[in-house]
């Protein structure tokens, strides 16, 4: 797929920061208008001259992934890359079946001159806390939210990793996910602003101020900021929370729809004061 993704002129083709990404006709099928909430994007922008492609958790899914891409390089219909902007709202790495994939498309796209942003999400930081610390508590609990299939990725035998002891998972982690990945994954921000608009993985503490949020709560936080119906001087685009469909609230877009279950990943994309999706068809 590389190889290809190389030849078909999408957004991994190598360029300059001024050149053109490549006009094609765009995908209607996979472009769906601004049918969501007007809400979250009442008297909101971005920039003049950007246009963000903000992508829900990929979980592992490169298929999808490299397919959006192609979604986006189709939608940016002529625009230089240097007024592209690709926000990862985190959770790249862990239950689908190429995570080792998944980074590497993101360094691909780095060192195309694409501007992409990306957020750390909670499997992230567990698969760091665990190379950090490395007890089996968190062995455990790096298998049991799909690090398994992570370590599969990267070309560990299931056999050795099923017979592994909990306290040996991070030396197995060490030995599969090579230092340019795991340096990669150390610098995903907490979140990024663009304009109007607020980029975390989980959502924020409803309670405290944008600029005054603990960064596990951007990364765990579910029930009080999902259930929040309040706005604060910018509207929070995130992941995390699963939704069969893109979910928004006064505050808040959620654009996690589950592309590890379902086979839809979805981006926001956000020119600005205008707002549209692309999504990967569902899986059959």
């Amino acid at each position: 797929m590389f190889g290809k993704a190389f030849t078909t002129g999408s957004l991994l083709r190598r360029r300059s920061p001024g050149a053109m990404l490549r006009v094609r006709d765009c995908d209607e099928a996979a472009v769906r208008p601004g049918d969501l909430s007007q809400e979250p994007f009442a008297g909101r922008a971005i920039p003049a001259g950007k246009r963000i492609y903000a992508i829900g958790d990929i979980h592992g899914c490169a298929e999808q992934f490299e397919h959006l891409l192609d979604l986006i390089a189709r939608d940016s219909c002529g625009m230089p890359t240097r007024d592209t902007v690709i926000v990862l709202l985190g959770d790249l790495i862990d239950r689908g079946p190429a995570s080792c994939r998944v980074l590497q498309l993101v360094q691909l796209l780095r060192a195309s001159g694409l501007h992409v942003d990306a957020i750390m999400g909670n499997h992230e930081e567990v698969l760091l806390n665990l190379l950090a610390a490395r007890t089996a508590p968190l062995g455990n609990f790096f298998l049991r939210i799909g690090g398994r299939e992570t370590l599969l990725s990267y070309g560990a035998p299931p056999e050795l990793i099923d017979r592994l002891p909990p306290e040996a998972i991070a030396d197995a982690a060490e030995l599969c996910v090579p230092p340019d990945h795991i340096a990669l994954m150390a610098g995903f921000a907490d979140a990024v602003e663009w304009g109007d608009f607020f980029f975390t993985h989980a959502g924020i503490d409803p309670a405290r101020d944008l600029a005054d949020q603990n960064p596990e709560t951007l990364r765990w936080i579910r029930g009080p900021f999902i259930d929040w119906r309040g706005r604060k001087d910018k509207t929070v685009v995130h992941g995390h929370t699963v939704m069969a469909q893109v979910g928004t609230a006064p505050g808040r877009v959620g654009i996690d729809t589950g592309a590890y279950l379902t086979g839809t990943l979805t981006a926001l994309v956000l020119e600005q004061d205008r707002h549209w999706l692309l999504q990967t068809p569902p899986a059959d």
